[in-house]
This record gives C-alpha cells, structure tokens and sequence, in this order.
C-alpha cells in the first residue's frame, strides 16, 4: 500500500499536466504513470517530445500502475483528508481517504518515456537566473502551428564568459544575457522546443534548490532539480541571425518610468483590443504621447513625461499586445526605448541584461 500525502501529489499534478495534450497522438499518452525510483515516488507523463517526472515522498510500498490523468488527479483533488492511501490489486487501483474508497481501473500497457544518453555539456546555474532568463524569453517563441520551424524554440548560446537566451517569432525579439553560470571552457548553442521552455517555466516558479543544472546530447536536452526530471528532444532548423536587428547605436532613445507605460498602455488597449491593436508612439522632447483608436469604439490618448533622453521627433506605430508582453517580464521601474525611425526596429532595454525588440507597423 503506498500512503502519500495528497499536497505532493497535488504539486505533481500541476507540473506533469503540462506535458498532458487534451488530443494526444497515442491514447496511452493521455495517461500518467505512477512509479518508484530509488526511495521516491514518482509521477510520469509525456508526449513523446518532452517528458517529465515529479518525485514525491511517501511511505509503505510502490507496485507500478497507469492510470487516465484527468481522472485520477480530479478525484485526488476532492478528497478532504491530507493522506491518500493507494492500493493495487489486479486491474485496479483501490483509493482511500479517510473512510471514501474508489477504484480505478488502470491501464494494462506499457508507458513510453524519451530518454538521453551521451550528455555532451552541462551547466550549473542559479535557479533564479535560470527562471528569469525564461520567464523573459519564453513568452516570444513563435507557435510551430502558425510561424516558421525555427522560430519555435529557444536558443541557449553559450559565448565566452555569458550565457543568452534568445526567441523572436519572426516579429519581435527577446535576448537573455548573464555571466553567472559554471561551464567548461568550450562554446556551443543548442533549441530547446517552445513546450519545453513553457514547461520549464512553471517547473522553476516551484523549484526549492537554489542551483540547479541543465545540460543537451545531440539529440535531447535535459533539467534536473530538487523534485523535478525534464527531458525534451532538441528544437529543429537554423536559429536566425539575431544580430543583424540589434540596434548598432542608440541614436535616439528615451527613459521612461516603466510602471506608468504599461499603464498607460493597458488602457489604451481597451480602446484598441476590437480593432487593429495598434497604438502610436508619438515622441517629442519632454513628452511621449500615446495614441490608440478603434471604429467601433472610440479612441485615446495620454502623455507620459520623459525622464531623459537623446530624441528626434518621431511616431512609430506598434502593435499593443505585444509592446506590453515585453514590458510585463521586465523588473526595473525605468525601461530604454531605443528607436531609429517609423520603420526600423524599437528596442526595450532593461540594464545590461535583457532586450525586447519589436518590428514597427509601416506609417500608414
């Protein structure tokens, strides 16, 4: 009889889940695979492009079962007792908690899993920078159903003493940057998949160690934390040349209060929302006036002050959502805004660390 308590298995649901697709491509994908590893419990599931495993404490003894995901993490999710105690016998698993009793039939097959061999490099890395850098990267990789197979995964590039995390959608751009980070002298870059990097997204909010270590064979990448096993096969085509939009010079920029655009900008966009989603960045020496309208809805306008800056006057038009996006991951109260004219570029900046650059909209 396995005895858990019914918060880590809780947790595990949350972070497995995300592997779990509502049409998977095999019926036994639709499952999880509950397990033993060493002295944990682990829970199992994947999609065949990327696997996870959640490891759980326990007490009394593990037999291997399947059994349909949504079923059994709905009715863990109901019972009120903080211990769950799980037996199987035949062809079912027998769930008690605090006098309720179920069955559930499981699955009699076997359960694939992706697995990795030859790990070629590793990295060691705080857990807060590695969530950072994807938490500012991850929201900008296009969707491989609707853009260019490069441009669905990230880039990890490792160059000299730093490490960049790299993601556009063919429309914008978002670049990672940091030095803190333990790695052998060589130099490499490797795609992670999009599902991959939104995975490991909500793995770290929760991870509890404070370093943590990734590492890629030539075909897999892997993650390793405290409660956590992620592998994933390696994103497919040629990343772009990301360089070649980066701005050569800050000819003209602003600074801005950050908090006080996205504001601004979040108003707006309930003006524009309806309609094209545009808004225009009017700038002028002391202030920056934004402008959106909708046909059928109205329109509007603020100004926000211009803390300092190198400006000539101009008005580029770019879309709401996603100048917001960008914005939203950023942590600093003053934002760079980088710009050339109406039709090149605009760069975000925060520090030294992290760029966000958006196409403009051709002036209409």
């Amino acid at each position: 009889m396995l005895k858990v308590k019914k918060e880590d298995l809780i947790q595990g649901f949350s972070i497995v889940d995300r592997v779990i697709k509502l049409t998977p491509t095999m019926p036994i994908l639709s499952n999880i695979f509950v397990s033993k590893e060493k002295d944990k419990g682990v829970l199992i599931a994947t999609d065949l492009e990327v696997g996870i495993k959640y490891f759980f404490d326990f007490e009394g003894d593990i037999e291997d079962f399947i059994v349909p995901s949504r079923t059994f993490e709905n009715l863990i999710r109901t019972l009120p007792n903080e211990y769950i105690e799980i037996t199987k016998k035949d062809s079912y698993i027998y769930i008690n908690s605090d006098g309720k009793e179920y069955k559930i039939r499981t699955i009699e097959d076997e359960y694939p899993f992706i697995s990795i061999s030859d790990v070629s490099k590793e990295i060691y890395i705080k857990k807060e920078t590695l969530r950072n850098g994807i938490r500012k990267t991850s929201f900008s990789i296009s969707d491989p159903q609707k853009g260019r197979i490069e441009f669905a995964s990230l880039l990890i590039e490792v160059k000299g003493d730093d490490i960049k995390m790299v993601s556009t959608d063919g429309n914008r751009l978002s670049i990672f940057k940091t030095s803190e980070f333990k790695k052998d002298d060589s130099e490499f870059n490797f795609l992670i998949p999009r599902n991959c990097a939104q995975v490991l997204d909500k793995v770290l909010s929760s991870e509890e160690k404070e370093s943590v270590k990734f590492g890629f064979s030539n075909k897999s990448f892997y993650y390793e934390g405290e409660k956590v096993y992620l592998i994933s096969r390696l994103g497919q085509g040629n990343f772009p040349d990301y360089e070649m939009v980066l701005p050569k010079k800050e000819e003209n920029f602003v600074l801005i209060d950050r908090n006080s655009l996205i504001d601004s900008l979040t108003r707006i966009l309930l003006i524009t929302r309806e309609g094209s989603g545009k808004v225009i960045f009017d700038f002028s020496d002391k202030v920056l006036t934004l402008k959106g309208s909708s046909v059928d809805v109205g329109e509007g306008s603020e100004e926000i002050d211009i803390k300092e800056g190198k400006i000539e006057k101009n008005k580029i038009i770019l879309d709401n959502r996603k100048i917001l996006e960008g914005l939203k991951v950023m942590n600093e109260d003053i934002v760079k805004i980088i710009f050339i004219d109406s039709e090149s570029p605009v760069t975000c900046k925060e520090g030294d660390y992290y760029l966000y650059v958006i196409m403009p909209y051709r002036s209409e």
